[in-house]
């Protein structure tokens, strides 16, 4: 089965873990971008109101972008890549939708975002438990949290009571409803 090798492979490229040198180099915010893109997601910059969906299209290093949303549908973006949100300033809003790979380990990596962190969409996703949504407590600036199409959250009411005392300040929203 070569296809299923060289999906593998392509993963393992895309998702090739955090650098620390490449962010001294190039700063945080240019080197979390060429991850995403890598991994088929899209960002958008603030000041800007398209995202940037292509790795080529990227501005020239050195200049001053900031990363504002993550729109990361159907991308292949895994916790090993994650660490790439620290250091991120501007940071408000997150899309995980659609994305196969993203597991509870990301979702406890998001507290390095927790001080801009204002929406964020967890949804079609089958690895997401309820104590991946737990970690999500952290995020106490976080002003809208919409989940959906998460079939390994089996409690539901018991982790939304605890969400919504943690996060009073949240309008969460769970397969449509409000809590």
């Amino acid at each position: 089965m070569p296809g299923k090798t060289y999906l593998a492979f392509h993963l393992i490229l895309a998702n090739i873990g955090y650098d620390p040198d490449r962010v001294k180099a190039v700063g945080p915010d240019r080197a979390c971008s060429e991850w995403l893109l890598r991994c088929g997601a899209a960002v958008r910059w603030t000041n800007q109101t398209t995202f940037l969906h292509d790795y080529n299209h990227l501005p020239a290093e050195g200049t001053k972008t900031y990363v504002e949303e993550i729109d990361a549908t159907n991308s292949c973006i895994m916790h090993r890549g994650f660490p790439h949100l620290k250091g991120l300033k501007h940071l408000k809003k997150i899309v995980l939708n659609k994305a196969p790979y993203v597991d509870d380990a990301c979702l406890y990596q998001l507290k390095c975002v927790k001080e801009t962190l204002e929406v964020l969409q967890v949804s079609e996703n089958g690895s997401i438990t309820d104590a991946g949504l737990l970690y999500l407590k952290e995020l106490k600036s976080l002003q809208k949290l919409l989940v959906y199409g998460l079939p390994g959250v089996v409690e539901k009411e018991k982790t939304l009571r605890q969400l919504r005392e943690a996060l009073k300040d949240c309008q969460i929203k769970f397969n449509g409803e409000d809590f």
